[in-house]
């Protein structure tokens, strides 16, 4: 008997020891922003630094750093409202301009913020209450050039092609221009749409051949040249 119950002993003991070691333990939770135990899904808030931190600059598209973990698309505003198309996250961008009456911004001098929120795979998107910023002190400079972009490309009849205007100072930093003053045309029965604005569609015409679409603002202009093929 004393065999039998040391044996019952040693099969119970077995069985608790396997029981415990196949318990699953419970998920990690990660704390929130608030110290609160509770997943948060998405990227960081994240950082942004205008022009290197410089106090004050010429350039209304000045250089941006950014910063932000888990993110994979950004996207910018001057008010915090509204903002940008998402375009694929960098740490460093220079074509938001801050001063061109778009996107939550106004065209003229003074104090500019600059405001980023990101997005991830999933389409989380980072603290909206939270949302990354910086300022600059911003100075418009007088308009020395018109550049119209790209300039010198081929094309197919009937293709289409955006082209954009942007505007230069002596001193090459972008000087912003007002949309609704822009005019374009374009020779040899092509379609440019809209006809104002800061960036057209231009529609390459039947026939091949060297053409231009032109932009016009005030006394400035500037022409890009399209080779048309079949």
């Amino acid at each position: 008997m004393k065999r039998i119950y040391t044996h019952l002993i040693l099969v119970i003991i077995l069985l608790l020891t396997v029981g415990c070691s196949s318990s699953t333990l419970p998920p990690t939770i990660q704390p929130d922003n608030n110290g609160n135990g509770e997943e948060v899904l998405g990227p960081s808030a994240g950082s942004i630094i205008i022009a290197g931190g410089a106090d004050n600059t010429k350039d209304c598209t000045p250089e941006l750093t950014i910063s932000s973990e888990g993110a994979t698309q950004m996207s910018f505003s001057g008010d915090g409202n509204t903002w940008t198309d998402w375009i694929e996250y960098a740490t460093s961008y220079n074509r938001f301009n801050m001063a061109n009456n778009l996107y939550g911004t106004e065209l003229s001098s003074g104090t500019k913020r600059v405001y980023v929120r990101f997005k991830d795979e999933e389409g989380n998107l980072s603290p909206e209450d939270q949302l990354a910023f910086d300022d600059i002190e911003y100075e418009i400079s007088v308009l020395k050039y018109l550049v119209v972009e790209p300039d010198g490309i081929t094309l197919k009849v009937k293709k289409t092609q955006e082209f954009t205007v942007i505007g230069l100072d002596r001193e090459l930093n972008e000087v912003p221009l007002d949309g609704e003053k822009v005019s374009w045309n374009a020779c040899c029965n092509a379609y440019v749409s809209p006809a104002t604005g800061l960036s057209v569609t231009y529609t390459a015409p039947s026939g091949p051949g060297n053409k231009y679409i032109q932009a016009v603002y005030g006394n400035f202009k500037d022409s890009a040249y399209i080779t048309v093929t079949e």
